[in-house]
């Protein structure tokens, strides 16, 4: 009844203990839930409420790339890379913090290489697909592995 009125906690959440979720995400290499849940607070479920989110929003994500890349919109794909920057950091993927920060740097720079976004994109995928095994949800391929891919051949 409580999960009912709690529009936060996903079913599936409801169904798990939150100790057993917080040890599934450990195995994910890239994610470093316990540190990222300590920056909250010790607030668990606000930290399963945003990964859940960020597992939900971020497919559109990598739409948005591949659109902004293919318009040749810096500064569209400036914003989109540090909007995920900093999502990536609450949630504790400081791997994608990393390559996002550094492709943002490239942006400004006028360095900008495809393969730096196909870096993002193919990090952002497994993440993704990963978070989607432990909330028991697949994620949506539209295309995105060829999208890196396509952007890894660009010289």
């Amino acid at each position: 009844m409580d999960c009912i009125k709690d529009k936060s906690v996903s079913h599936y959440q409801a169904e798990k203990d939150d100790d057993e979720i917080i040890v599934q995400l450990e195995k994910i290499e890239m994610l470093t839930p316990r540190d990222a849940i300590k920056n909250m607070g010790g607030r668990t479920k606000l930290y399963l409420g945003l990964l859940e989110n960020f597992h939900k929003g971020q497919e559109q994500t990598i739409t948005d790339l591949n659109i902004t890349h293919e318009k040749v919109d810096y500064d569209l794909l400036y914003r989109t890379v540090h909007t995920l920057k900093s999502n990536s950091a609450y949630i504790g993927a400081f791997e994608l913090v990393k390559l996002c920060n550094d492709c943002e740097l490239s942006l400004k720079n006028k360095t900008y290489l495809p393969s730096m976004l196909a870096a993002i994109v193919l990090l952002l995928t497994t993440l993704l697909d990963q978070l989607g095994i432990v909330f028991g949800q697949e994620s949506k391929e539209e295309n995105k592995s060829s999208f890196a891919t396509k952007l890894y051949s660009v010289k």
